[in-house]
């Protein structure tokens, strides 16, 4: 499984990533009632970085 490209590391313009292990622009309604991200939200994606994911994608509306 090791040769699979899913764990080789690639670029994207200049930034390296360590896989390509991807979380797409989920909504989780965590944010705040005035849409920041309170305590629920940072945590969520602090766990979530926490694992062996390469990008963590997070969908900012304005």
């Amino acid at each position: 499984m090791e040769n699979l490209k899913i764990f080789i590391p690639i670029s994207i313009g200049s930034m390296e990533v360590k896989n390509r292990f991807v979380v797409p622009a989920i909504g989780t309604n965590l944010a705040e009632h005035n849409g920041e991200a309170g305590d629920c939200l940072i945590s969520y994606y602090t766990e979530r970085a926490k694992g062996d994911l390469a990008l963590l994608l997070r969908n900012v509306l304005q």
